[in-house]
Order: structure tokens, then sequence, then C-alpha cells
């Protein structure tokens, strides 16, 4: 590809970046008519690690607990020296910014009951990766100093509950609650 051709890709890749950093910037609540700021209400959830399916539970556990002791953080399921259970007093975004956790960690599911926060974490550090790659650095410097990436990744944020209405000939953007697709 050309000099020019790249460059228009990046300045589109930009503008749809600063849509999305607009557009995600209030934190929407469906159930309420409630637009607030996502940095005004952010409040970071307690994480816990579990093994996959098939992985040894101790070893697992044994891993984390290295990494976390490493980065100075100890374990609250520390008995007597052993590990009993993988929690750490760690929020999941501080997690998930962590470089050396997103470096070792190459699936992540986050799970969680309706209204616990799994869609505003992810809206949220969507946001801040936005924030930091746009360069927006009056925004980016109140986002809470635990919460700030060291290297931005580019965000792709996907709602399955919107992907499921629009699988069933939903369009899910619209305001009527089974308008068809356009």
């Amino acid at each position: 590809a050309s000099d020019p051709d790249m460059k228009r890709r990046s300045d589109a890749i930009r503008a749809y970046m600063a849509y999305q950093a607009k557009n995600d910037a209030q934190l929407k609540f469906k159930q309420v008519d409630l637009q607030k700021t996502i940095g005004d209400l952010f409040v970071d959830v307690p994480s816990r690690l579990l093994a996959a399916n098939g992985v040894d539970e101790r070893e697992h556990f044994e891993s984390w607990a290295r990494f976390f002791n490493n980065h100075g953080i100890q374990s609250l399921g520390t008995v007597n020296g052993h590990h009993s259970r993988p929690e750490f007093p760690v929020g999941a975004l501080e997690l998930m910014v962590c470089r050396e956790f997103s470096e070792k960690t190459t699936r992540l599911v986050v799970e969680g009951a309706p209204g616990q926060g799994k869609s505003t974490i992810t809206q949220y550090l969507c946001q801040v990766n936005r924030l930091k790659l746009l360069n927006r650095v009056s925004e980016f410097s109140r986002v809470e100093p635990k919460h700030r990436p060291a290297a931005a990744r580019i965000p792709f944020r996907i709602d399955l509950r919107d992907y499921a209405n629009w699988l069933s000939g939903k369009d899910p953007f619209s305001d009527g609650a089974h308008d068809p697709l356009p």
C-alpha cells in the first residue's frame, strides 16, 4: 500500500476511535434514564482468577500467586503459607491494564451476574485505551493512575446482547424494541 493509502486508513481509524470515545464517554444504563460520564461513576470490582477446565487448579493458582507476589500483591487466600483459594486484592480493571498480566493472559472471560459491572468495565477499559491512543492528555490525566494502561491496546468491544439482537433480525441500535434491520 502506498503512503497516502496508509495515511488515509490511519486517519479513518483515528476518526472512528474519536467517534467511539465520544459515544462511550457517557455511562449508559438502559434500565433507567441516567447518563453520566463514565469516569465520574466508575468503581472497579473485585477480581478472582479461576483455572480453565482441564487445568490443574493448584498449579494455576500457585503460578498466579508467584506473579502477584513478584508485584507486591499478597493473596487473600494464603493460610499458613498454603494457598487455599485464588483471590487477590486487585480490581478487575486494575488487573486488565497491568502490562505483565495482559502479556501472560492470552484469553480472558469476565463473568458475573446481571448488574455486577461486566459491561461497564469493558466500556471503561476501551475508553481509557482510546484516550491514550488519541493522546487526550487532559481526559487521560483524570483517570485514576492504577487504571491507566502502560501500553495502549486497540479497543474492540462487542456487546453480545446487541449481536444477539442483530442475529435475530432486530436492529440493536434502534429505539423501537422490535424494529427490523435497515
